[in-house]
């Protein structure tokens, strides 16, 4: 057969296929089969009235051990600073104004207080006390203390991260998933299971075919996926296809295309869903069905069609078509089902909304995880022999810089009271000194209060030295 004769078979072979699919280009039983099965699977959502993923496993019994732990670690002169008169009765849940605040103190005084209550109830100390720390002497005492102290900076640096994610860990609500969902599917902002009613399903209320599934994006009445089903499963009163939307949907029903649909045209399509018990709903139940059903979707001289038609358009029958029209829906591709029909732009937004919430379940669920980690590695320091390392490893230097500082503080304190140890009122009057006694109000001893030879003469000093530091490393 030579090249010419080859070719003319060729095209005779087209043409006769063509003529073929043309012959058989009606709308038939199951051409609509793939896009009920994506619509019902969005139906089954609201139906199952699920829930957006939960923020569990949360390190709260963790972290408030760890800050329990360490104020117990703390002097008494820390400690008193949490209650009124330092009695530990009348908790100040705020920084009192006469303490000045170095830098971030406000934001972690509530914390502190909380931890500072807690130590005063034996419950809640149990396993701090079983653990060993209650036993703790000296320097294996002070070895100790110093890493629980970073150990429980580490952890509140954690929980600051954590608290970054409230807004997402929250957003979409419980409440907020199942309303989206049914107004989606039924038009209707409610938390409770739906029944499809005309007049919220349908934009206006009942109309045509032609006018609940043809019209521009922001225009067509069909605005749920109920009214969508009803579209593209429509059974016509002629040119008819009952089963359209499968073998096994039967619809007994026939909507006259040329008057306003009934309840019937609307509930029936709807019967035919399968249902499912999901309680926890996520982005990809939402975006699996809207991808399919983007990809399903026909574009054809700047119109858009969901649903099978034999010439483009959507007359509820038949010989023309069985489908959703986008009049408007344009040929640049700027157009997807997420902006171009009224329910799948609500689940899209719904969609993105648990994305996010996801995301920040997953971060939340890393941190926890860290804070365990953190409360492990704690509660092993009295029973681990490297927990004495800074104190092993420095030896005598960190006990003789701490005897230097101690006695140099203690020397600044004395100095300052020995001054007035020929008067008893200028003494007491400073604050920092106690009357010792004499022969008289002129004669005695003016010796620094106890625990005042540690504290830090430089008011200055000591705000810088505790910006963003922990409890005794501000005493």
């Amino acid at each position: 057969m030579g090249q010419k004769t080859r070719s003319v078979a060729i095209v005779a072979v087209i043409e006769l296929m063509s003529w073929a699919l043309n012959a058989q280009s009606a709308v038939n039983a199951g051409d609509n089969s793939g896009e009920f099965a994506e619509l019902c699977a969005l139906v089954a959502l609201a139906d199952a009235k699920p829930s957006p993923p939960a923020d569990t496993g949360k390190a709260d019994a963790e972290y408030d051990e760890i800050q329990r732990l360490n104020m117990s670690l703390s002097g008494e002169s820390w400690q008193s600073m949490f209650s009124d008169k330092g009695e530990k009765k009348t908790w100040l849940t705020t920084i009192p104004t006469a303490i000045k605040d170095p830098g971030d103190w406000a934001e972690q005084w509530p914390d502190w207080q909380k931890a500072m209550e807690e130590t005063t109830k034996p419950a809640l100390m149990e396993d701090i006390n079983k653990a060993g720390f209650s036993t703790l002497k000296g320097l294996q005492k002070a070895a100790v203390t110093s890493q629980a102290r970073r150990l429980a900076m580490a952890a509140r640096e954690l929980r600051k991260k954590r608290l970054k994610l409230k807004t997402e860990l929250a957003t979409p609500t419980d409440q907020q998933t199942k309303e989206e969902l049914n107004d989606a599917v039924y038009g209707v902002k409610s938390t409770e299971k739906q029944t499809a009613a005309l007049a919220t399903a349908i934009e206006g209320g009942a109309a045509n075919y032609n006018t609940v599934c043809t019209g521009t994006g922001a225009e067509i009445k069909a605005k749920t996926v109920a009214a969508a089903l009803a579209c593209i499963c429509c059974n016509a009163e002629a040119s008819n296809a009952a089963q359209v939307c499968g073998t096994s949907v039967k619809l007994t029903n026939q909507w006259t295309v040329a008057s306003n649909l009934v309840l019937n045209d609307l509930t029936q399509p709807l019967s035919f869903c399968p249902r499912h018990q999901k309680k926890t709903v996520t982005a990809s139940d939402i975006e699996g069905p809207l991808t399919k059903l983007q990809n399903l979707i026909r574009v054809k001289s700047g119109a858009a069609t969901l649903g099978a038609t034999e010439d483009g358009s959507c007359t509820g029958k038949t010989d023309g078509g069985i489908c959703i029209k986008i009049t408007d829906w344009g040929s640049d591709g700027s157009k997807t089902i997420a902006n171009g029909l009224p329910w799948a732009k609500k689940l899209n937004d719904l969609m993105i909304n648990i994305q996010k919430r996801e995301k920040a379940v997953a971060a939340a669920h890393t941190i926890d995880e860290e804070i365990k980690a953190v409360h492990k590695k704690l509660f092993a320091l009295p029973g681990t022999t490297g927990a004495y390392s800074e104190i092993n490893t420095a030896g005598a230097g960190v006990a003789a810089q701490t005897t230097t500082q101690s006695q140099k503080s203690g020397q600044e304190g004395s100095a300052d009271c020995t001054t007035h140890k020929d008067n008893k009122t200028a003494c007491e009057k400073t604050g920092k000194c106690q009357w010792k006694g004499g022969e008289s109000d002129t004669k005695g001893d003016c010796k620094p209060k106890e625990g005042q030879e540690q504290t830090n003469t430089s008011a200055g000093k000591k705000e810088e030295k505790c910006k963003g530091k922990l409890e005794d490393d501000c005493k």
